[in-house]
Protein backbone atom coordinates (compact mmCIF):
# COMPACT_ATOMS: atom_id res chain seq x y z
CA UNK A 1 0.00 0.00 0.00
CA UNK A 2 1.19 3.63 -0.81
CA UNK A 3 2.35 6.38 2.06
CA UNK A 4 0.06 9.01 0.27
CA UNK A 5 -3.45 8.22 -0.87
CA UNK A 6 -5.31 10.89 -3.13
CA UNK A 7 -9.41 10.11 -2.00
CA UNK A 8 -11.69 10.49 -4.70
CA UNK A 9 -15.23 10.82 -4.57
CA UNK A 10 -17.01 8.05 -5.82
CA UNK A 11 -20.50 10.09 -7.19
CA UNK A 12 -18.27 12.62 -8.78
CA UNK A 13 -15.90 10.28 -10.43
CA UNK A 14 -18.48 7.67 -11.02
CA UNK A 15 -16.36 5.02 -9.38
CA UNK A 16 -16.90 2.06 -7.06
CA UNK A 17 -15.71 3.08 -3.19
CA UNK A 18 -12.65 1.41 -2.48
CA UNK A 19 -8.85 1.13 -3.95
CA UNK A 20 -8.91 2.42 -7.79
CA UNK A 21 -8.20 -0.49 -9.95
CA UNK A 22 -4.66 -1.18 -11.31
CA UNK A 23 -6.72 -1.19 -15.09
CA UNK A 24 -8.47 2.50 -14.56
CA UNK A 25 -4.69 3.93 -13.95
CA UNK A 26 -2.34 5.10 -16.47
CA UNK A 27 0.63 7.07 -16.81
CA UNK A 28 0.97 9.11 -19.97
CA UNK A 29 -0.99 12.40 -21.33
CA UNK A 30 -4.04 10.28 -22.70
CA UNK A 31 -6.14 6.92 -22.11
CA UNK A 32 -5.09 3.79 -24.23
CA UNK A 33 -7.44 1.28 -22.83
CA UNK A 34 -11.66 1.76 -22.18
CA UNK A 35 -10.72 0.71 -18.25
CA UNK A 36 -8.23 3.97 -18.08
CA UNK A 37 -9.90 6.50 -15.75
CA UNK A 38 -7.22 8.37 -14.04
CA UNK A 39 -4.51 9.37 -15.62
CA UNK A 40 -0.98 11.18 -14.63
CA UNK A 41 1.35 12.99 -16.87
CA UNK A 42 4.47 12.27 -15.53
CA UNK A 43 5.65 14.91 -17.52
CA UNK A 44 4.30 17.83 -16.14
CA UNK A 45 2.59 16.54 -13.23
CA UNK A 46 -0.88 16.74 -14.68
CA UNK A 47 -3.43 14.30 -13.44
CA UNK A 48 -6.29 13.64 -15.79
CA UNK A 49 -9.88 12.32 -15.84
CA UNK A 50 -11.20 10.53 -18.52
CA UNK A 51 -15.25 9.34 -17.91
CA UNK A 52 -14.91 7.08 -20.82
CA UNK A 53 -11.39 6.29 -21.61
CA UNK A 54 -11.91 6.15 -25.40
CA UNK A 55 -11.12 9.58 -26.84
CA UNK A 56 -15.18 10.36 -27.34
CA UNK A 57 -14.87 12.83 -24.27
CA UNK A 58 -11.79 14.80 -23.59
CA UNK A 59 -10.01 13.89 -20.63
CA UNK A 60 -10.19 16.54 -17.99
CA UNK A 61 -7.28 18.09 -15.86
CA UNK A 62 -8.29 17.91 -12.28
CA UNK A 63 -5.05 18.79 -10.01
CA UNK A 64 -1.61 19.41 -10.18
CA UNK A 65 0.99 17.52 -8.87
CA UNK A 66 5.02 17.00 -9.18
CA UNK A 67 6.27 15.98 -12.22
CA UNK A 68 8.15 12.61 -12.12
CA UNK A 69 6.36 10.62 -9.06
CA UNK A 70 6.43 7.06 -8.74
CA UNK A 71 2.39 6.93 -8.76
CA UNK A 72 0.02 3.95 -8.78
CA UNK A 73 -3.26 3.23 -8.56
CA UNK A 74 -2.48 2.26 -4.96
CA UNK A 75 -2.21 5.97 -4.67
CA UNK A 76 -5.76 6.69 -5.62
CA UNK A 77 -8.66 5.47 -3.13
CA UNK A 78 -12.65 6.01 -3.83
CA UNK A 79 -14.75 7.16 -1.06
Amino acid sequence: MADDIIELAANGFNLPVGQLDSTQFTLGSAASTNAHRLIYDDTNGDLLFDSDGNGSATATKFASLNPNLALTHQHFGVV
